[in-house]
């Protein structure tokens, strides 16, 4: 496993000595990892948000550039915000139970599958576009005042 993997759009980058399955598969077993490293949370299975946290839950596709990016763009804003937490899922890993991650999400025909939390609360949730918009939304907030 590369040890040395910090950016999710590297995830994408081709590996010759690997077919394209499996490359598909180095990816999909990677992202945890480069989860891990990020600062954001992986969430392998659905958690319940608690008491009046902010959250937000984005599920993405190892196979979609533009996922990826946002992870990279998310990366940023984690480490200037953390008192939000970002949790992150693989679409692909869930069966299609995108419902049990994100309530009342709806037909998921794009990714990412996108939901924000305020105080505990689910209060926007979407996918494709609309889910990245909820996202750079979110990042559009200024960082939280040094005390």
């Amino acid at each position: 496993m590369d040890q040395t993997l910090r950016a999710f759009a590297a995830l994408l980058d081709p590996n010759p000595s690997l077919p394209p399955g499996e490359e598909q598969r180095r990816a999909s077993n990677l992202l945890p990892v480069v989860v891990s490293r990020s600062g954001m949370h992986w969430l392998p299975a659905p958690e319940t948000p608690n008491g009046t946290a902010d959250k937000l839950v984005v599920g993405v596709a190892t196979w979609s550039g533009r996922d990826l990016k946002l992870l990279d763009e998310l990366t940023h804003f984690a480490a200037s915000h953390p008192g939000i937490r970002i949790s992150v899922f693989d679409v692909d890993r869930i069966g299609g139970e995108f419902e049990r991650f994100i309530p009342g999400v709806g037909e998921v025909l794009q990714t990412p599958v996108v939901g924000r939390w305020s105080g505990g609360v689910l209060v926007e949730s979407g996918t494709g576009q609309a889910g990245r918009e909820i996202a750079r939304n979110l990042m559009a907030q200024p960082a939280p005042a040094a005390v």
